[in-house]
């Protein structure tokens, strides 16, 4: 519908109405890449021009090394990032999710909700770390409390399943 409203195709041609539509897409898509669907990774990164968007994939290395320079630098959304590359073996980076997990502790430390669900569901799946409910309940209550969706999705799996905490379906429905 946006490309329609862009240039007229059946409808009044308005760039105001297909930035609406545009909008709504780019958020479901954000959405779900939030939600941590198998096989995405969310990367902050901007380039500045056209130019740059086009670089051979032979510049992830570069693109790697600037993203782990900032983390281990105490850049808390360049740790988060190194923590999902590492963690899905993303932009030529084998899959290891231990260095996941460190630059998730990292992020994590510094209260970033992101950061706080990537660690509880390593620590609920024992994916990179060991398999400790307890600790998976903590950093999804943390992250809960500040709104998270995301956390509160696992703190009620944990709570329908008895995970961490005792079993209450009335705190998972909740």
């Amino acid at each position: 519908m946006g490309y329609r409203h862009m240039y007229g195709y059946d409808v009044p041609a308005s760039c105001a109405s297909a930035e609406k539509y545009y909008k709504a897409a780019a958020a479901l898509v954000l959405g779900e890449l939030a939600d941590g669907k198998k096989g995405t990774v969310l990367e902050n990164l901007r380039l500045s021009n056209e130019e740059a968007r086009a670089q051979p994939a032979d510049t992830d290395e570069d693109v790697v090394k600037y993203f782990e320079h900032a983390a281990d630098a105490g850049n808390v959304n360049a740790q988060l990032t190194m923590g999902h590359i590492h963690f899905y073996g993303a932009r030529g980076v084998p899959r290891n999710p231990e260095q996941a997990a460190r630059y998730f502790r990292a992020a994590a430390a510094a209260h970033d909700t992101k950061a706080l669900v990537s660690l509880a569901h390593m620590h609920a799946m024992g994916t990179g770390v060991k398999q400790e409910n307890e600790t998976a309940f903590r950093l999804f209550s943390e992250a809960a409390e500040k709104g998270d969706s995301n956390a509160q999705n696992g703190l009620g799996y944990l709570h329908l399943h008895g995970q961490g905490t005792p079993r209450d379906v009335a705190m998972a429905l909740k």
